[in-house]
């Protein structure tokens, strides 16, 4: 919730911030500040959990801030955060990337493809490779196969899908469509 709050906070400055001169407004300041959490990015997922979960937050952010605002400033930062991630496979690594792919990775694959780059074919690759790990649960393979399945469906969410078996209430073992 805070994440949510502050990103929207910081997209509504970018906007309606006066600029103060050139090179202070409060975009630019907030693009060299990720700049900067960007090439500490070895230093934080090298160290302590609490490093790591400082790590993680700032990726959320600025894929979360990304996926508001399409700066493509920010599109050159997330891949190499994300492989940062996934270069210590763990599962809050994990789930953190996924989260970021299902936010942004439309986005973020439509920037790459156009700019020609590369690094987002890295990040499903590796994603892809840390389902060979015997250290990571059912449940977050689930989440890597997810966000991968829709990679492969142009990043649209798969739709559950609707089938004819009637709606019975087993509290009442009744038919509710008979109702």
């Amino acid at each position: 919730q805070f994440r949510y709050n502050g990103v929207r906070l910081c997209t509504y400055f970018m906007d309606h911030l006066i600029e103060l001169s050139e090179d202070k407004t409060f975009k630019l300041l907030l693009f060299k500040r990720c700049q900067r959490e960007h090439t500490r990015r070895e230093t934080l997922i090298n160290n302590s959990d609490e490093t790591q979960n400082y790590m993680r937050g700032v990726t959320m952010f600025i894929g979360d801030l990304y996926a508001r605002s399409s700066a493509p400033e920010l599109a050159e930062y997330l891949p190499q955060l994300l492989l940062t991630l996934l270069s210590k496979v763990h599962k809050e690594n994990l789930k953190c990337v996924c989260q970021v792919l299902k936010l942004c990775g439309s986005l973020l694959e439509s920037h790459y493809n156009k700019t020609k780059g590369d690094d987002m074919n890295r990040v499903m690759e590796e994603l892809k490779y840390c389902l060979n790990s015997d250290d990571i649960s059912v449940y977050v393979k689930e989440l890597v196969h997810n966000i991968l399945d829709m990679q492969k469906r142009g990043w649209t969410a798969n739709m559950p899908s609707v089938t004819n078996t009637p709606l019975v209430n087993p509290y009442l073992n009744t038919n509710l469509a008979e109702k």
